[in-house]
């Protein structure tokens, strides 16, 4: 397909239509009712979104009562995209979105570094919330009381959409009230400098022969950083002793537990994420979060389209490494270090 001159798209939509008659999953069969709601939503197509009250009035005056029946419908809808409608929280479930632009634009509010200069600064010292400007920019962390101005009363629709949904959020514990960690918006660093500073062992996970898709650290960052502040390994003493994160967009340094520091890098020549561990014996424990967290991405963004190799140094600081035979599909109980073979 040429976008220049529009050739191939006749034969492409063509194609399209011969693979769509075949597919019996758009042959699925629905109640006359369901078509009729759906006419009389696309009727408020010009609305970015409807809330789901709303809706059920709708759904009322087509004959559907039923709650379950309706969120079929809705579950429908949105897998055929025609609108945008999700239930794994109760937020979510709360509104149905008609405008997908409307979605995109209001996430960008937040999740784009250059959207700091479409607050209007006057308004924001009024309501005192001047400092979490800054603050949400400069640190990548922003307060609730900031993201309930900019989203107003679907703050929480968006904060449950972005950190289960796109994973680009993490709520932290950086003092008090609630903060969240905004990965996007963290400042680049030198990764070699700061990787020849440390020692420990080393584990590479090695996407070259697939592709280390954008957003991948940063989401692994996120999710390590909610392991860290939700308990994880850690108990209720030794929560004290823990220490503040130092994250960059390519480059993080977080305790997973007191003593289970790692070091974690991206570097997209190479396709590679390299994950430092201080202390070797927290080495197995550690590499297991890691991995989970990378399985669990690409299950539930990636659509398990990522693959990766794992390659374990075979002691601290001995460029020496083993390669994990399988790691995709290691047990979890397995131990991380009984899995490989020298490469």
């Amino acid at each position: 397909v040429d976008n220049k001159n529009s050739s191939g798209i006749r034969r492409l939509r063509q194609k399209i239509e011969e693979i769509s008659t075949r597919d019996l999953s758009l042959q699925y069969r629905v109640p006359m009712k369901w078509i009729r709601l759906l006419d009389t939503i696309v009727g408020y197509s010009d609305l970015a979104y409807l809330k789901i009250l709303e809706v059920k009035e709708l759904a009322r005056h087509v004959g559907i009562t039923s709650a379950h029946e309706l969120e079929e419908a809705l579950e429908l809808f949105n897998t055929r995209g025609i609108l945008f409608y999700l239930t794994s929280t109760e937020a979510l479930k709360s509104i149905v979105v008609l405008q997908p632009q409307w979605l995109v634009d209001s996430l960008f509010l937040i999740l784009r570094k250059e959207s700091s200069y479409r607050f209007k600064s006057k308004e924001l010292k009024r309501l005192g919330l001047e400092d979490d400007l800054m603050y949400t920019y400069k640190n990548a962390v922003a307060s609730r009381d900031f993201l309930d101005y900019v989203w107003e009363e679907k703050a929480q629709f968006f904060i449950d959409l972005i950190m289960s949904t796109i994973m680009l959020f993490s709520e932290c514990n950086f003092g008090e009230g609630k903060f969240y960690l905004i990965p996007s918006l963290l400042q680049n660093t030198d990764t070699d400098s700061r990787n020849q500073q440390k020692k420990g062992v080393r584990c590479i996970f090695d996407f070259s022969l697939s592709f280390l898709a954008p957003g991948i650290f940063q989401r692994l960052l996120c999710l390590l950083i909610a392991h860290k502040f939700s308990g994880g390994y850690l108990s209720q003493e030794s929560e004290i002793s823990t220490v503040a994160p130092w994250l960059f967009f390519n480059f993080g340094t977080i305790e997973l537990e007191p003593g289970g520091t790692i070091h974690l890098s991206e570097n997209t020549t190479s396709q590679t994420l390299t994950v430092l561990i201080e202390d070797p014996k927290f080495a197995p424990k550690c590499l297991a979060i890691v991995r989970s967290k990378l399985e669990r991405i690409n299950q539930d963004v990636m659509h398990q389209g990522l693959r990766w190799d794992v390659l374990l140094e075979t002691s601290e600081n001995s460029n020496t490494f083993m390669k994990l035979a399988n790691p995709q599909t290691c047990k979890k109980t397995t131990s991380i270090l009984a899995c490989h073979k020298k490469v």
